[in-house]
Protein backbone atom coordinates (compact mmCIF):
# COMPACT_ATOMS: atom_id res chain seq x y z
CA UNK A 1 0.00 0.00 0.00
CA UNK A 2 2.86 2.29 0.91
CA UNK A 3 4.55 1.64 -2.45
CA UNK A 4 1.32 2.41 -4.33
CA UNK A 5 0.95 5.72 -2.48
CA UNK A 6 4.54 6.57 -3.27
CA UNK A 7 3.96 5.69 -6.93
CA UNK A 8 0.86 7.87 -7.19
CA UNK A 9 2.61 10.71 -5.37
CA UNK A 10 5.55 10.60 -7.78
CA UNK A 11 3.21 10.32 -10.75
CA UNK A 12 1.14 13.29 -9.54
CA UNK A 13 4.29 15.33 -9.05
CA UNK A 14 5.44 14.48 -12.58
CA UNK A 15 2.05 15.47 -14.04
CA UNK A 16 2.08 18.71 -12.07
CA UNK A 17 5.62 19.47 -13.19
CA UNK A 18 4.76 18.74 -16.81
CA UNK A 19 1.69 20.98 -16.59
CA UNK A 20 3.74 23.75 -14.96
CA UNK A 21 6.44 23.40 -17.64
CA UNK A 22 3.77 23.65 -20.36
CA UNK A 23 2.24 26.77 -18.77
CA UNK A 24 5.65 28.40 -18.37
CA UNK A 25 6.61 27.55 -21.94
CA UNK A 26 3.38 29.01 -23.28
CA UNK A 27 3.71 32.04 -21.05
CA UNK A 28 7.30 32.56 -22.16
CA UNK A 29 6.32 32.31 -25.80
CA UNK A 30 3.35 34.61 -25.38
CA UNK A 31 5.32 37.05 -23.24
CA UNK A 32 8.08 37.33 -25.82
CA UNK A 33 5.42 38.06 -28.39
CA UNK A 34 3.97 40.67 -26.08
CA UNK A 35 7.27 42.35 -25.28
CA UNK A 36 8.75 40.69 -22.19
CA UNK A 37 11.89 39.47 -23.93
CA UNK A 38 14.35 42.00 -25.36
CA UNK A 39 13.64 42.66 -29.02
CA UNK A 40 15.44 44.67 -31.67
CA UNK A 41 14.70 48.31 -32.42
CA UNK A 42 11.77 48.72 -34.81
CA UNK A 43 10.38 45.25 -34.17
CA UNK A 44 6.65 44.90 -33.66
CA UNK A 45 5.17 44.06 -30.26
CA UNK A 46 1.57 43.17 -29.40
CA UNK A 47 -0.73 43.97 -26.49
CA UNK A 48 -4.29 43.03 -25.68
CA UNK A 49 -6.83 45.70 -24.70
CA UNK A 50 -10.52 45.48 -23.91
CA UNK A 51 -11.28 46.54 -27.49
CA UNK A 52 -8.89 44.13 -29.20
CA UNK A 53 -5.22 43.57 -29.92
CA UNK A 54 -2.92 46.47 -30.80
CA UNK A 55 0.50 46.64 -32.42
CA UNK A 56 3.35 48.73 -31.03
CA UNK A 57 7.05 48.83 -31.65
CA UNK A 58 10.38 48.64 -29.83
CA UNK A 59 12.61 51.71 -29.57
CA UNK A 60 16.39 51.74 -29.88
CA UNK A 61 16.61 51.75 -26.07
CA UNK A 62 14.37 48.67 -25.78
CA UNK A 63 11.24 50.51 -24.63
CA UNK A 64 7.86 49.37 -26.01
CA UNK A 65 5.65 52.17 -27.28
CA UNK A 66 2.03 52.17 -28.39
CA UNK A 67 0.79 55.42 -29.91
CA UNK A 68 -2.63 56.63 -30.93
CA UNK A 69 -4.42 53.94 -28.92
CA UNK A 70 -8.21 54.62 -28.95
CA UNK A 71 -9.64 54.84 -25.44
CA UNK A 72 -13.12 56.20 -26.25
CA UNK A 73 -15.24 57.67 -29.01
CA UNK A 74 -17.59 60.66 -29.01
CA UNK A 75 -20.00 62.60 -31.15
CA UNK A 76 -19.50 66.35 -31.21
CA UNK A 77 -20.46 68.02 -27.88
CA UNK A 78 -21.54 64.66 -26.45
CA UNK A 79 -20.07 62.71 -23.52
CA UNK A 80 -17.53 60.08 -24.57
CA UNK A 81 -18.51 56.44 -24.96
CA UNK A 82 -16.35 53.29 -24.83
CA UNK A 83 -14.31 52.66 -27.96
CA UNK A 84 -15.81 49.91 -30.18
CA UNK A 85 -14.51 46.36 -30.01
CA UNK A 86 -12.26 45.44 -32.96
CA UNK A 87 -11.67 42.00 -34.47
CA UNK A 88 -8.55 42.96 -36.43
CA UNK A 89 -5.27 44.09 -34.90
CA UNK A 90 -4.84 47.87 -34.82
CA UNK A 91 -1.52 49.45 -35.80
CA UNK A 92 -0.47 51.78 -32.97
CA UNK A 93 3.07 52.59 -34.07
CA UNK A 94 2.39 56.25 -34.96
CA UNK A 95 0.88 59.12 -33.00
CA UNK A 96 -2.85 59.54 -33.43
CA UNK A 97 -4.67 62.76 -34.24
CA UNK A 98 -4.51 65.66 -31.82
CA UNK A 99 -7.65 67.75 -31.15
CA UNK A 100 -8.49 70.75 -33.34
CA UNK A 101 -7.20 73.78 -31.49
CA UNK A 102 -6.71 77.50 -31.48
CA UNK A 103 -3.54 78.48 -33.33
CA UNK A 104 -1.26 80.48 -31.06
CA UNK A 105 1.04 82.87 -32.92
CA UNK A 106 4.34 82.74 -31.06
CA UNK A 107 7.25 85.15 -31.07
CA UNK A 108 10.18 83.86 -33.15
CA UNK A 109 12.27 83.19 -30.06
CA UNK A 110 9.34 81.46 -28.39
CA UNK A 111 8.69 79.27 -31.44
CA UNK A 112 12.35 78.24 -31.54
CA UNK A 113 12.32 77.57 -27.80
CA UNK A 114 9.27 75.28 -27.86
CA UNK A 115 10.21 73.63 -31.19
CA UNK A 116 6.55 72.72 -31.76
CA UNK A 117 5.38 69.77 -33.86
CA UNK A 118 1.68 70.33 -34.40
CA UNK A 119 0.57 66.86 -35.52
CA UNK A 120 -2.61 65.95 -37.40
CA UNK A 121 -5.71 67.71 -36.04
CA UNK A 122 -9.01 65.83 -36.18
CA UNK A 123 -12.15 65.65 -34.09
CA UNK A 124 -11.67 61.90 -33.73
CA UNK A 125 -8.82 62.44 -31.26
CA UNK A 126 -9.64 60.34 -28.19
CA UNK A 127 -6.43 58.36 -28.16
CA UNK A 128 -3.44 57.95 -25.87
CA UNK A 129 0.22 56.99 -26.00
CA UNK A 130 1.96 54.40 -23.81
CA UNK A 131 5.63 53.73 -23.04
CA UNK A 132 6.72 50.72 -20.99
CA UNK A 133 9.94 48.80 -20.47
CA UNK A 134 8.43 45.55 -19.21
CA UNK A 135 5.12 44.01 -20.24
CA UNK A 136 5.32 40.73 -18.38
CA UNK A 137 2.10 39.82 -16.55
CA UNK A 138 2.20 40.82 -12.90
CA UNK A 139 5.08 43.28 -13.29
CA UNK A 140 3.05 46.03 -11.61
CA UNK A 141 5.15 49.07 -12.48
CA UNK A 142 3.86 52.44 -11.26
CA UNK A 143 1.91 54.36 -13.89
CA UNK A 144 2.44 58.05 -14.67
CA UNK A 145 -0.39 59.74 -16.59
CA UNK A 146 0.70 63.12 -17.95
CA UNK A 147 -1.96 65.69 -18.93
CA UNK A 148 -0.79 68.31 -21.43
CA UNK A 149 -1.29 71.98 -20.71
CA UNK A 150 -4.07 74.06 -22.22
CA UNK A 151 -7.79 73.99 -22.87
CA UNK A 152 -7.39 75.74 -26.23
CA UNK A 153 -3.95 74.63 -27.42
CA UNK A 154 -2.98 70.98 -27.02
CA UNK A 155 0.56 69.73 -26.56
CA UNK A 156 -0.13 65.99 -26.42
CA UNK A 157 2.95 65.21 -28.45
CA UNK A 158 4.01 68.59 -29.76
CA UNK A 159 6.83 68.96 -27.25
CA UNK A 160 9.69 66.49 -26.99
CA UNK A 161 9.68 67.12 -23.25
CA UNK A 162 6.48 65.05 -22.90
CA UNK A 163 7.95 61.81 -24.28
CA UNK A 164 7.73 58.89 -21.81
CA UNK A 165 10.59 56.71 -23.05
CA UNK A 166 13.23 57.88 -20.55
CA UNK A 167 11.07 57.28 -17.48
CA UNK A 168 10.00 53.86 -18.75
CA UNK A 169 13.59 52.85 -19.49
CA UNK A 170 15.46 54.24 -16.49
CA UNK A 171 12.85 54.27 -13.72
CA UNK A 172 10.73 51.15 -14.30
CA UNK A 173 7.51 52.95 -15.03
CA UNK A 174 4.65 52.99 -17.49
CA UNK A 175 3.99 56.46 -18.92
CA UNK A 176 0.69 57.43 -20.58
CA UNK A 177 -0.20 60.70 -22.36
CA UNK A 178 -3.89 61.01 -23.34
CA UNK A 179 -5.48 63.45 -25.78
CA UNK A 180 -8.86 65.04 -25.13
CA UNK A 181 -11.14 67.53 -26.86
CA UNK A 182 -10.28 71.23 -26.58
CA UNK A 183 -11.90 74.67 -26.94
CA UNK A 184 -15.46 74.66 -28.35
CA UNK A 185 -15.52 70.90 -29.00
CA UNK A 186 -14.56 70.23 -25.39
CA UNK A 187 -16.07 73.12 -23.43
CA UNK A 188 -18.82 75.01 -25.28
CA UNK A 189 -21.75 75.25 -22.86
CA UNK A 190 -24.88 74.51 -24.90
CA UNK A 191 -26.78 73.12 -21.93
CA UNK A 192 -29.49 75.78 -22.26
CA UNK A 193 -30.34 74.23 -25.63
CA UNK A 194 -31.76 71.08 -24.10
CA UNK A 195 -31.00 67.71 -22.54
CA UNK A 196 -29.00 66.55 -25.55
CA UNK A 197 -26.24 69.05 -24.72
CA UNK A 198 -26.20 68.63 -20.95
CA UNK A 199 -22.54 67.50 -20.97
CA UNK A 200 -21.22 69.90 -23.61
CA UNK A 201 -19.70 72.37 -21.13
CA UNK A 202 -17.38 69.68 -19.78
CA UNK A 203 -17.10 67.14 -22.60
CA UNK A 204 -13.31 67.53 -22.64
CA UNK A 205 -13.18 66.90 -18.91
CA UNK A 206 -15.27 63.74 -19.33
CA UNK A 207 -12.76 62.63 -21.98
CA UNK A 208 -10.07 62.69 -19.29
CA UNK A 209 -12.25 60.64 -16.96
CA UNK A 210 -12.80 58.12 -19.77
CA UNK A 211 -9.04 57.94 -20.36
CA UNK A 212 -8.41 57.24 -16.68
CA UNK A 213 -11.04 54.49 -16.70
CA UNK A 214 -9.44 52.90 -19.76
CA UNK A 215 -6.01 53.04 -18.11
CA UNK A 216 -7.34 51.49 -14.92
CA UNK A 217 -8.89 48.61 -16.89
CA UNK A 218 -6.07 47.96 -19.37
CA UNK A 219 -2.73 49.09 -18.00
CA UNK A 220 -1.89 45.72 -16.40
CA UNK A 221 -1.49 44.36 -19.95
CA UNK A 222 1.38 46.82 -20.39
CA UNK A 223 3.14 45.92 -17.14
CA UNK A 224 1.45 48.69 -15.15
CA UNK A 225 -0.10 48.60 -11.70
CA UNK A 226 -3.74 49.76 -11.86
CA UNK A 227 -3.59 50.46 -8.13
CA UNK A 228 -0.58 52.78 -8.36
CA UNK A 229 -1.42 55.54 -10.84
CA UNK A 230 0.00 59.06 -10.56
CA UNK A 231 -1.72 61.93 -12.35
CA UNK A 232 0.61 64.75 -13.41
CA UNK A 233 0.02 68.05 -15.19
CA UNK A 234 1.75 71.36 -15.80
CA UNK A 235 0.15 74.77 -16.17
CA UNK A 236 -3.52 74.31 -16.96
CA UNK A 237 -2.61 70.62 -17.10
CA UNK A 238 -2.06 70.98 -13.35
CA UNK A 239 -5.44 72.67 -13.16
CA UNK A 240 -6.88 69.58 -14.86
CA UNK A 241 -5.32 67.39 -12.17
CA UNK A 242 -6.86 69.55 -9.45
CA UNK A 243 -10.26 69.52 -11.17
CA UNK A 244 -10.22 65.73 -11.63
CA UNK A 245 -9.23 65.35 -7.99
CA UNK A 246 -12.36 67.29 -7.03
CA UNK A 247 -14.72 64.92 -8.87
CA UNK A 248 -16.37 61.85 -7.33
CA UNK A 249 -16.29 60.25 -10.82
CA UNK A 250 -12.50 59.76 -10.48
CA UNK A 251 -12.58 57.98 -7.11
CA UNK A 252 -9.99 55.19 -7.24
CA UNK A 253 -8.80 56.06 -10.75
CA UNK A 254 -5.53 57.64 -9.55
CA UNK A 255 -3.60 57.49 -6.30
CA UNK A 256 -1.00 60.29 -6.36
CA UNK A 257 -0.90 63.75 -7.92
CA UNK A 258 1.78 66.07 -9.27
CA UNK A 259 0.72 69.67 -9.95
CA UNK A 260 3.32 71.85 -11.64
CA UNK A 261 2.63 75.59 -11.93
CA UNK A 262 -1.08 74.93 -12.23
CA UNK A 263 -3.02 75.58 -9.03
CA UNK A 264 -6.06 77.19 -10.68
CA UNK A 265 -8.67 76.95 -7.99
CA UNK A 266 -11.87 77.96 -9.72
CA UNK A 267 -13.63 76.91 -12.89
CA UNK A 268 -15.92 79.06 -15.01
CA UNK A 269 -19.27 80.19 -13.69
CA UNK A 270 -22.10 78.88 -15.86
CA UNK A 271 -23.55 82.38 -16.28
CA UNK A 272 -20.46 83.27 -18.31
CA UNK A 273 -20.08 79.99 -20.18
CA UNK A 274 -23.71 80.15 -21.33
CA UNK A 275 -23.33 83.77 -22.39
CA UNK A 276 -20.35 82.80 -24.53
CA UNK A 277 -22.33 80.05 -26.23
CA UNK A 278 -25.41 82.24 -26.66
CA UNK A 279 -23.47 85.05 -28.36
CA UNK A 280 -21.61 82.55 -30.55
CA UNK A 281 -24.92 81.04 -31.69
CA UNK A 282 -26.23 84.53 -32.52
CA UNK A 283 -23.09 85.15 -34.59
CA UNK A 284 -23.76 81.94 -36.49
CA UNK A 285 -27.48 82.56 -36.92
CA UNK A 286 -28.33 79.43 -34.97
CA UNK A 287 -31.52 79.15 -32.89
CA UNK A 288 -33.30 76.42 -30.99
CA UNK A 289 -35.13 75.52 -34.22
CA UNK A 290 -31.96 74.88 -36.25
CA UNK A 291 -29.54 73.97 -33.46
CA UNK A 292 -28.58 70.74 -35.24
CA UNK A 293 -26.47 72.85 -37.62
CA UNK A 294 -23.86 73.22 -34.89
CA UNK A 295 -23.18 69.50 -34.96
CA UNK A 296 -21.57 69.79 -38.41
CA UNK A 297 -20.32 73.37 -38.71
CA UNK A 298 -16.66 73.83 -39.70
CA UNK A 299 -14.25 74.30 -36.80
CA UNK A 300 -12.72 77.49 -38.24
CA UNK A 301 -16.16 79.13 -38.50
CA UNK A 302 -17.07 78.02 -35.00
CA UNK A 303 -13.73 79.29 -33.68
CA UNK A 304 -14.29 82.74 -35.20
CA UNK A 305 -17.75 83.03 -33.67
CA UNK A 306 -16.60 81.96 -30.21
CA UNK A 307 -13.65 84.37 -30.36
CA UNK A 308 -16.11 87.23 -30.87
CA UNK A 309 -18.23 85.90 -28.02
CA UNK A 310 -15.24 85.78 -25.68
CA UNK A 311 -14.41 89.43 -26.33
CA UNK A 312 -17.97 90.54 -25.58
CA UNK A 313 -18.32 88.43 -22.45
CA UNK A 314 -14.94 89.65 -21.23
CA UNK A 315 -16.27 93.20 -21.47
CA UNK A 316 -19.36 92.15 -19.51
CA UNK A 317 -17.16 90.57 -16.83
CA UNK A 318 -15.15 93.77 -16.44
CA UNK A 319 -18.34 95.82 -16.17
CA UNK A 320 -19.53 93.49 -13.41
CA UNK A 321 -16.25 93.88 -11.52
CA UNK A 322 -14.56 90.65 -12.55
CA UNK A 323 -11.29 90.60 -14.48
CA UNK A 324 -12.01 87.12 -15.78
CA UNK A 325 -14.77 84.55 -16.08
CA UNK A 326 -14.05 83.17 -12.63
CA UNK A 327 -14.97 84.53 -9.24
CA UNK A 328 -12.26 87.08 -8.42
CA UNK A 329 -9.70 85.88 -5.91
CA UNK A 330 -6.23 87.02 -4.86
CA UNK A 331 -4.93 83.53 -5.57
CA UNK A 332 -6.10 83.35 -9.18
CA UNK A 333 -4.22 84.27 -12.31
CA UNK A 334 -6.06 86.78 -14.50
CA UNK A 335 -7.28 84.11 -16.92
CA UNK A 336 -10.16 84.17 -19.34
CA UNK A 337 -10.72 81.43 -21.88
CA UNK A 338 -11.88 77.90 -22.50
CA UNK A 339 -12.05 75.91 -19.30
CA UNK A 340 -14.40 73.57 -17.41
CA UNK A 341 -17.66 75.01 -16.11
CA UNK A 342 -19.44 74.64 -12.80
CA UNK A 343 -22.47 73.24 -14.62
CA UNK A 344 -24.19 71.36 -11.79
CA UNK A 345 -24.05 68.13 -13.82
CA UNK A 346 -20.43 67.11 -14.32
CA UNK A 347 -18.97 69.63 -11.88
CA UNK A 348 -21.04 70.42 -8.81
CA UNK A 349 -18.32 71.98 -6.63
CA UNK A 350 -15.48 74.40 -7.23
CA UNK A 351 -12.21 72.42 -7.40
CA UNK A 352 -10.41 74.73 -4.98
CA UNK A 353 -12.97 73.71 -2.34
CA UNK A 354 -13.56 70.07 -3.27
CA UNK A 355 -10.09 68.86 -4.31
CA UNK A 356 -8.29 69.40 -0.98
CA UNK A 357 -11.04 67.50 0.80
CA UNK A 358 -11.49 64.68 -1.72
CA UNK A 359 -7.76 64.36 -2.21
CA UNK A 360 -6.76 64.43 1.45
CA UNK A 361 -5.43 60.87 1.23
CA UNK A 362 -3.65 61.37 -2.09
CA UNK A 363 0.08 62.22 -1.80
CA UNK A 364 0.73 65.55 -3.51
CA UNK A 365 3.89 66.91 -5.16
CA UNK A 366 3.40 70.56 -6.02
CA UNK A 367 5.59 73.46 -7.10
CA UNK A 368 6.31 76.34 -9.44
CA UNK A 369 9.14 77.94 -11.43
CA UNK A 370 11.05 80.91 -10.14
CA UNK A 371 10.17 83.21 -13.05
CA UNK A 372 7.17 81.54 -14.75
CA UNK A 373 5.95 84.21 -17.22
CA UNK A 374 9.35 86.00 -17.26
CA UNK A 375 8.00 89.55 -17.77
CA UNK A 376 11.37 90.89 -18.97
CA UNK A 377 10.93 88.91 -22.21
CA UNK A 378 7.32 89.82 -22.95
CA UNK A 379 7.25 93.44 -21.69
CA UNK A 380 8.44 95.51 -24.67
CA UNK A 381 8.92 98.60 -22.49
CA UNK A 382 11.40 96.61 -20.43
CA UNK A 383 13.15 94.42 -23.00
CA UNK A 384 13.90 97.40 -25.26
CA UNK A 385 16.04 99.01 -22.55
CA UNK A 386 19.69 98.35 -21.82
CA UNK A 387 20.74 96.88 -18.48
CA UNK A 388 21.05 100.24 -16.78
CA UNK A 389 17.67 101.37 -18.06
CA UNK A 390 16.05 98.12 -16.88
CA UNK A 391 17.47 98.62 -13.38
CA UNK A 392 16.18 102.19 -13.26
CA UNK A 393 12.70 101.13 -14.43
CA UNK A 394 12.42 98.49 -11.69
CA UNK A 395 13.58 100.88 -8.98
CA UNK A 396 11.18 103.62 -10.10
CA UNK A 397 8.22 101.24 -10.32
CA UNK A 398 8.75 99.92 -6.78
CA UNK A 399 9.34 103.39 -5.41
CA UNK A 400 9.57 103.49 -1.62
CA UNK A 401 9.29 99.70 -1.43
CA UNK A 402 12.46 99.07 -3.44
CA UNK A 403 15.00 99.00 -0.57
CA UNK A 404 12.87 96.58 1.45
CA UNK A 405 12.26 94.43 -1.65
CA UNK A 406 15.98 94.18 -2.37
CA UNK A 407 16.67 93.21 1.23
CA UNK A 408 13.95 90.54 1.25
CA UNK A 409 15.15 89.11 -2.05
CA UNK A 410 18.72 88.82 -0.78
CA UNK A 411 17.43 87.06 2.34
CA UNK A 412 15.29 84.71 0.26
CA UNK A 413 18.02 83.83 -2.27
CA UNK A 414 21.36 84.50 -0.56
CA UNK A 415 23.35 82.43 -3.07
CA UNK A 416 21.93 84.12 -6.16
CA UNK A 417 23.58 87.03 -7.96
CA UNK A 418 21.34 90.06 -7.50
CA UNK A 419 20.30 92.88 -9.80
CA UNK A 420 17.01 94.82 -9.81
CA UNK A 421 15.78 92.77 -12.78
CA UNK A 422 15.37 89.87 -10.33
CA UNK A 423 12.47 91.72 -8.70
CA UNK A 424 10.87 92.32 -12.09
CA UNK A 425 10.97 88.66 -13.19
CA UNK A 426 10.41 86.92 -9.84
CA UNK A 427 7.09 85.06 -9.87
CA UNK A 428 4.75 85.70 -6.98
CA UNK A 429 1.35 84.72 -8.40
CA UNK A 430 1.97 81.04 -9.22
CA UNK A 431 4.02 80.55 -6.07
CA UNK A 432 1.31 82.08 -3.88
CA UNK A 433 -1.36 79.88 -5.48
CA UNK A 434 0.71 76.76 -4.86
CA UNK A 435 1.18 77.70 -1.20
CA UNK A 436 -2.52 78.43 -0.87
CA UNK A 437 -3.47 75.03 -2.32
CA UNK A 438 -0.92 73.27 -0.10
CA UNK A 439 -2.33 74.96 2.99
CA UNK A 440 -5.93 74.13 2.05
CA UNK A 441 -4.94 70.52 1.51
CA UNK A 442 -2.92 70.40 4.76
CA UNK A 443 -5.86 71.75 6.77
CA UNK A 444 -7.99 68.79 5.69
CA UNK A 445 -5.90 66.62 8.05
CA UNK A 446 -5.62 63.74 5.62
CA UNK A 447 -3.16 60.90 5.91
CA UNK A 448 -1.16 61.72 2.76
CA UNK A 449 1.89 64.04 2.68
CA UNK A 450 2.49 67.18 0.61
CA UNK A 451 5.88 67.90 -0.97
CA UNK A 452 6.86 71.33 -2.30
CA UNK A 453 9.49 72.40 -4.85
CA UNK A 454 10.66 75.59 -6.56
CA UNK A 455 12.41 75.19 -9.92
CA UNK A 456 15.16 77.79 -10.41
CA UNK A 457 17.30 76.55 -13.32
CA UNK A 458 17.55 79.16 -16.10
CA UNK A 459 17.66 78.07 -19.72
CA UNK A 460 20.73 79.35 -21.59
CA UNK A 461 19.01 79.08 -24.99
CA UNK A 462 17.87 82.14 -26.96
CA UNK A 463 20.47 84.17 -25.05
CA UNK A 464 18.85 83.24 -21.76
CA UNK A 465 15.77 85.43 -22.26
CA UNK A 466 13.33 82.85 -20.87
CA UNK A 467 15.10 82.23 -17.56
CA UNK A 468 13.09 79.75 -15.36
CA UNK A 469 10.08 80.02 -17.64
CA UNK A 470 6.71 78.33 -17.36
CA UNK A 471 6.94 74.67 -18.54
CA UNK A 472 10.77 74.52 -18.50
CA UNK A 473 10.76 72.02 -15.63
CA UNK A 474 8.81 69.38 -17.59
CA UNK A 475 11.70 67.95 -19.67
CA UNK A 476 13.85 67.95 -16.53
CA UNK A 477 11.26 66.00 -14.55
CA UNK A 478 10.71 63.48 -17.35
CA UNK A 479 14.37 63.06 -18.31
CA UNK A 480 14.10 64.75 -21.70
CA UNK A 481 16.70 67.54 -21.55
CA UNK A 482 18.47 66.23 -24.66
CA UNK A 483 15.28 65.65 -26.65
CA UNK A 484 14.04 69.14 -25.66
CA UNK A 485 17.43 70.83 -26.07
CA UNK A 486 15.80 73.88 -27.69
CA UNK A 487 14.30 74.57 -24.24
CA UNK A 488 16.97 73.22 -21.90
CA UNK A 489 20.20 73.83 -23.79
CA UNK A 490 21.17 70.20 -23.08
CA UNK A 491 24.19 71.34 -21.06
CA UNK A 492 25.98 69.06 -18.60
CA UNK A 493 24.31 71.01 -15.79
CA UNK A 494 20.88 70.48 -17.36
CA UNK A 495 21.54 66.75 -17.69
CA UNK A 496 22.72 66.50 -14.08
CA UNK A 497 19.67 68.34 -12.75
CA UNK A 498 17.38 66.23 -14.92
CA UNK A 499 18.85 63.02 -13.52
CA UNK A 500 18.14 64.28 -10.01
CA UNK A 501 14.64 65.48 -10.77
CA UNK A 502 13.51 62.49 -12.82
CA UNK A 503 14.72 60.20 -10.03
CA UNK A 504 12.72 62.23 -7.49
CA UNK A 505 9.57 62.28 -9.65
CA UNK A 506 9.93 58.53 -10.22
CA UNK A 507 10.41 57.90 -6.50
CA UNK A 508 7.20 59.81 -5.84
CA UNK A 509 5.34 57.65 -8.37
CA UNK A 510 6.77 54.48 -6.81
CA UNK A 511 6.36 55.32 -3.12
CA UNK A 512 4.47 58.60 -2.62
CA UNK A 513 7.68 60.40 -1.55
CA UNK A 514 10.17 62.20 -3.86
CA UNK A 515 13.09 61.13 -1.68
CA UNK A 516 15.84 59.55 -3.76
CA UNK A 517 19.60 59.04 -3.28
CA UNK A 518 20.27 61.91 -5.69
CA UNK A 519 18.39 64.44 -3.54
CA UNK A 520 19.05 66.05 -0.17
CA UNK A 521 16.70 65.03 2.61
CA UNK A 522 13.22 66.08 1.44
CA UNK A 523 10.63 66.17 4.25
CA UNK A 524 6.93 66.75 3.75
CA UNK A 525 5.68 70.33 3.62
CA UNK A 526 3.76 71.89 6.51
CA UNK A 527 2.71 75.54 6.96
CA UNK A 528 4.81 76.10 10.06
CA UNK A 529 8.03 74.92 8.39
CA UNK A 530 7.42 75.41 4.71
CA UNK A 531 9.96 72.80 3.58
CA UNK A 532 10.69 73.48 -0.11
CA UNK A 533 13.26 71.89 -2.42
CA UNK A 534 15.05 74.44 -4.60
CA UNK A 535 15.83 72.72 -7.90
CA UNK A 536 18.70 74.43 -9.67
CA UNK A 537 20.01 77.96 -9.31
CA UNK A 538 20.76 80.00 -12.41
CA UNK A 539 22.83 77.68 -14.59
CA UNK A 540 23.86 75.21 -11.91
CA UNK A 541 22.30 71.88 -10.95
CA UNK A 542 22.39 72.26 -7.16
CA UNK A 543 19.39 71.17 -5.15
CA UNK A 544 18.87 72.64 -1.69
CA UNK A 545 16.19 72.24 0.96
CA UNK A 546 14.96 75.52 2.44
CA UNK A 547 12.25 76.39 4.95
CA UNK A 548 9.80 79.22 4.28
CA UNK A 549 12.60 81.05 2.49
CA UNK A 550 10.48 83.51 0.49
CA UNK A 551 7.67 84.46 2.86
CA UNK A 552 9.06 87.97 3.31
CA UNK A 553 9.39 88.76 -0.40
CA UNK A 554 5.96 87.28 -1.19
CA UNK A 555 4.27 89.41 1.48
CA UNK A 556 6.10 92.56 0.40
CA UNK A 557 5.47 92.12 -3.32
CA UNK A 558 1.85 91.41 -2.47
CA UNK A 559 1.71 94.89 -0.92
CA UNK A 560 3.19 96.26 -4.14
CA UNK A 561 0.46 94.56 -6.16
CA UNK A 562 -2.19 96.07 -3.91
CA UNK A 563 -0.67 99.53 -4.32
CA UNK A 564 -0.76 99.15 -8.11
CA UNK A 565 -4.42 98.10 -7.94
CA UNK A 566 -5.31 101.18 -5.89
CA UNK A 567 -3.39 103.45 -8.26
CA UNK A 568 -5.16 101.90 -11.24
CA UNK A 569 -8.58 102.42 -9.62
CA UNK A 570 -7.75 106.06 -8.87
CA UNK A 571 -6.71 106.69 -12.49
CA UNK A 572 -9.87 105.00 -13.81
CA UNK A 573 -12.13 107.01 -11.49
CA UNK A 574 -10.48 110.28 -12.50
Amino acid sequence: MKNRLTYFAIRAARVAFAALFFVLACTSCNSARRGAAQQGAGERVFALTGEGEIIGEVSASGVYSFKGVPYATAQRFMAPEPAPVRHARLDCTNYGAVPPQVIYEREDAEANWYSVEEGTKEEDCLNLNIWTGDMRPGTKQPVLVYLFTGYTIGHSHELAGYDGEYMAKHHNMVVVTPNHRLNSFGFLDLSFMGQKYQHSANAGLLDMVAALRWIKSNIANFGGDPDNITLMGQGTGGGKVLTLMSMPQTEGLFHKAIIESGSLFKVMDSKYSRRIASIALDELGITAENISIIDTIDHAILRAATSTAFERVREMAYEEGNSNAFVEDDNLIDYFGWAPTLDGVVLTEQPYLAAPQRGRNIPLLIGTNKHEVTPSFYDVNFSSLDERGQDSLVISRLGSLYSAAEEQYRLSYPRTTYNPRELFDLDIAFRRMALNLAERRYNESGSAPIYMYLFGYESPTEDGVFRSHHALEVPFALGNTEAARSMTGATNEALTLSEKMSAAWAAFCHTGSPQSPAMPQWPAWAPEGGATMLLGRGNDADCELVYGHDRGIIDLMGRYENILKVQLEIRENN
